[in-house]
């Protein structure tokens, strides 16, 4: 029987330290509910960790990679177009489902950090019910995506192999392609299930074969509680993710800052292999300009026109271009 209903479960690694110390710091400061937090992490990596966890009083329970999974290798993915770290990561994040700890639990990379309050209720419905952030198309806002070159190549990615266009065939689903965002939640029994019964007896491939064949741990999970029909809640994402730099750049000029996207964010997705900064950093120009001009040009839509304005149109003495005027700020 599994020992919580609910954890936080992070896979993470010495090169990740710095951004991790921000996500520990984050749920030590608004882990309303106290939800258990467990980190993974290589065993010759635990004793910086340990170190880390004394210095900053942190709230964190340590295992080793090794203790969690006996599928980990240096050596088998010479055929992968993955690196060997991070197809062992993604069985680390799977194999946790096998160590009784929890029915579910909160999957976190280090460069993910809270930014408000959260409660067991932000991530389950009911102990049964697990909110899953379901995104149809690639992942992240698909506005943003569209503005940069990326684009066209993570759209492609996402329907190559090795993306969420081949697990959902070799799973078997059919309909909208889907992604999930990061954080989610996974049910332990959900993996379980996708292992002993799909993989095992159906495909006859173990859990490592399948993620050098298609690795994503993330999609694979999606696609097959999809397709099995599992018991979920959709929701939108957890937290709000920054994919790319320029997708970063975008929202600092469009002048958000955590206040704002705490608003409809628990916290903020800092892609570390393509986002430099380690946190959001608010734009003085986006914040105090930018923002002021959209909100200016908000309330002409709503023809809340500022004072100063509608003395401007009552001072021009002809009357068509006084006309011109109001519709076209209408």
């Amino acid at each position: 029987m599994d020992k919580y209903d609910l954890v936080i479960f992070c896979k993470t690694f010495i090169r990740d330290i710095d951004c991790f110390l921000i996500q520990a710091q984050s749920v030590k400061e608004f882990n309303v509910d106290n939800i258990p937090y467990y980190i993974s992490v290589p065993s010759e990596d635990i004793g910086e960790f340990e170190k880390l966890k004394e210095k900053y009083a942190l709230t964190y329970q340590i295992l080793a990679d090794e203790d969690i999974s006996e599928l980990l290798t240096e050596n088998d993915y010479k055929d992968s177009a993955h690196n060997v770290s991070y197809i062992n990561q993604q069985l680390v994040k799977f194999e946790f489902s096998r160590m009784n700890i929890a029915k579910h639990y909160i999957v976190m990379d280090g460069d993910c950090y809270f930014i408000r309050n959260f409660y067991i209720s932000d991530f389950l419905l009911d102990s049964n019910t697990p909110y899953m952030p379901l995104t149809e198309g690639i992942k992240g806002d698909r506005i943003l995506f569209q503005l940069f070159s990326h684009s066209k190549r993570s759209h492609r990615a996402a329907n190559s192999n090795g993306g969420g266009g081949s697990s959902k065939v070799f799973i078997g689903r059919k309909g909208k392609y889907y992604t999930i965002e990061m954080p989610f939640v996974i049910t332990s029994s959900y993996v379980l299930d996708f292992v002993n019964n799909f993989l095992k007896n159906e495909k006859n491939m173990t859990l490592k074969d399948t993620l050098m064949k298609y690795p994503c741990e993330m999609q694979l999970y999606v696609d097959y509680v999809l397709y099995k029909r599992f018991n979920y809640q959709a929701c939108n994402a957890f937290f709000m993710p920054n994919h790319m730099e320029t997708m970063y750049q975008i929202c600092r000029w469009l002048g958000y800052d955590t206040d704002l996207i705490a608003q409809n964010y628990l916290g903020i997705l800092m892609n570390k292999g393509y986002v430099k900064s380690l946190k959001f950093k608010p734009n003085f120009i986006g914040k105090y300009i930018i923002r002021n001009i959209i909100r200016f040009h908000h309330k002409i839509s709503k023809q809340r026109v500022p004072i100063h304005v509608k003395l401007l149109l009552g001072i021009i003495p002809d009357k068509n271009l006084r006309i011109k005027i109001r519709n076209y700020l209408r």
